[in-house]
């Protein structure tokens, strides 16, 4: 619970921080801005996934509740991985010029290796069950220094760019990398260097991680996609109204993320290895009802919160937007449910059909965004995000349902023939 406390705790101040740099930048530089440090956020958001080759996957499942000096030497090899994938990709990032900036292409480049390689750190600790010390972390790289930007650019009119906000990004990440190094000096360090690459287990996670690689895609495209569809249709200036509203409807998924679904994650795992079925169906139910109704009723308060501050703020291209902004809230709260979902057909290793959902919920969500976008505008782009977290949502609890009632017959007999509870096959 004091961890809950803790990372919700902390990701607030973060959000808020974050929250903070949108108004600074619609009021202060333009809704065209905004779009402009949307779009960036969506490369570097996306790069990950892309650069990930699926590794992840295999590594947040493997490094659960085992000790540092088996743990250190996975994480090492995945992140030679990451630091190789994400050099080749910030090299054509520098040479395409990166989201219409060209002149700071290679501070965008940075950026993108920096948060990649931090990334995969904090997905590493999240399965060692540091999930407070990862969210200590995330606050540093993606949101602390945006305090400085606020500061120095209200005081500074000169300060008051979009190359300003970038170079603050990168000085935060150099900061949570110094404070990553600091922290883990304790780690048998000398131990895992001296341990020579697993060739093996890299190229047997590989082999294995084509379709989990297609779908860490998928996950990002849906996150992120929307916003270049968007701005494809619309224009750069109302991509930032998207950007503005999505930044804060985001705020909440992200807090409900980092305070509850991580801290799901191994309780799942571990169950569905080591627990009896009902002990599963207990804890995915319990999670879920908490995840939702307290999104929900974040939901509802942050959408009175904002209605009433935005005029107050004088963004009054965005202030017109509010039914947009209610339809993003209610797409996270679907999301936060069906993610849970997500991470059940993890728990139980259903790899292939996890990632054909996915596949297809960057298809629905894509072919859906382009066309209510294109037909409605701004409306359209938020009403196809709730329906089309809406079927995907469903679909990933027809699957489970249907794995749960295979499991639960095998239980059944089992129990007959041995007079007990049978453990998951």
């Amino acid at each position: 619970m004091l961890t809950s406390l803790f990372a919700m705790s902390l990701r607030a101040l973060g959000l808020a921080a974050r929250f903070a740099l949108v108004i600074y930048i619609a009021k202060y530089l333009s809704l065209a801005d905004v779009g402009v440090f949307g779009l960036v956020s969506g490369i570097v958001g996306m790069a990950p996934a892309i650069c990930g080759w699926g590794l992840n996957y295999f590594l947040g499942r493997e490094v659960v509740d085992r000790p540092l000096d088996e743990a250190g030497p996975m994480i090492r090899d995945r992140l030679v991985v990451s630091a190789l994938s994400l050099a080749g990709a910030a090299a054509l990032a520098s040479a395409a010029g990166v989201a219409a900036l060209p002149g700071h292409a290679l501070l965008v480049a940075a950026i993108i290796v920096l948060d990649g390689v931090a990334f995969d750190v904090h997905m590493a600790l999240i399965g060692l069950r540091r999930a407070a010390f990862a969210n200590l972390l995330l606050f540093f790289r993606t949101s602390a220094w945006a305090l400085p930007v606020l500061g120095a650019g209200i005081a500074i009119p000169a300060l008051r760019t979009i190359e300003f906000v970038l170079w603050m990004w990168l000085l935060g990440l150099l900061l949570s990398h110094a404070l990553m190094a600091w922290a883990l000096r304790t780690w048998p360090v000398a131990q895992i260097a001296a341990t020579p690459l697993d060739a093996g287990a890299l190229l047997g996670w590989l082999k294995r991680a084509p379709l989990i690689y297609v779908n860490d895609i998928a996950i990002v495209g849906v996150l992120y996609l929307d916003r270049y569809v968007v701005n494809h249709f619309l224009g750069l200036e109302v991509a930032g109204i998207f950007t503005f509203y999505w930044s804060i409807a985001n705020g909440m998924y992200m807090l409900m993320q980092a305070g509850y679904l991580q801290m799901a994650v191994p309780r799942l795992v571990a169950s569905a290895t080591t627990a009896q079925l009902g002990d599963w169906t207990r804890t995915l139910s319990r999670e879920f009802a908490k995840i939702v109704g307290v999104a929900l009723v974040a939901s509802v308060l942050l959408l009175g919160v904002v209605t009433w501050a935005l005029p107050a703020l004088v963004i009054a291209q965005a202030a017109g937007h509010t039914a947009v902004f209610a339809l993003l809230l209610a797409t996270n709260v679907v999301r936060l449910g069906s993610e849970l979902l997500h991470y059940g057909l993890y728990s139980w290793r259903l790899d292939r059909p996890l990632a054909l959902v996915n596949l297809a919920a960057l298809a629905v969500s894509l072919l859906s965004t382009l066309v209510g976008t294109a037909t409605f505008g701004l409306l359209g782009a938020g009403i196809a995000m709730l329906a089309s977290a809406w079927i995907v949502g469903g679909w990933r609890a027809l699957v489970l349902r249907r794995h749960w009632l295979r499991i639960s017959q095998v239980a059944r007999h089992r129990t007959a023939a041995g007079g007990r509870e049978a453990a998951f096959p």
